[in-house]
């Protein structure tokens, strides 16, 4: 299945998840691992932004609490001005997710 093709949520996961080379599973795991940390505030942080869920709906979708939301919104805020790595996987999720809501609003205008 095409992960670009879940909308929502849960096409959010599977494309942070996949930008950052782990299964989407992991994103609901209790760990520390950078790639896993990183995917994770990545996905809340457009959780918030995009899908305009609260704080404590972002967390809550991992087993977190509203303050870890909060902290990963300021995080990828910052590692996007300064780590040019983590913005290119940031960039390459937001682009994608661009492209399926341009194809979503040409179908519905056809």
């Amino acid at each position: 299945m095409n992960p670009y093709a879940i909308p929502g949520i849960a096409g959010i996961d599977a494309m942070c998840a996949q930008e950052w080379g782990i299964p989407r599973e992991r994103l609901y795991h209790r760990t520390r691992k950078r790639e896993v940390v990183e995917a994770r505030q990545m996905a809340m942080y457009l959780h918030v932004t995009r899908e305009r869920s609260s704080y404590a709906t972002a967390a809550g979708h991992y087993g977190l609490d509203h303050a870890t939301a909060i902290h990963a919104v300021k995080t990828v805020r910052a590692l996007m001005a300064m780590d040019k790595e983590f913005k290119r996987k940031a960039s390459a999720v937001i682009d994608k997710l661009q492209v399926l809501d341009n194809a979503v609003e040409d179908e519905n205008n056809s």
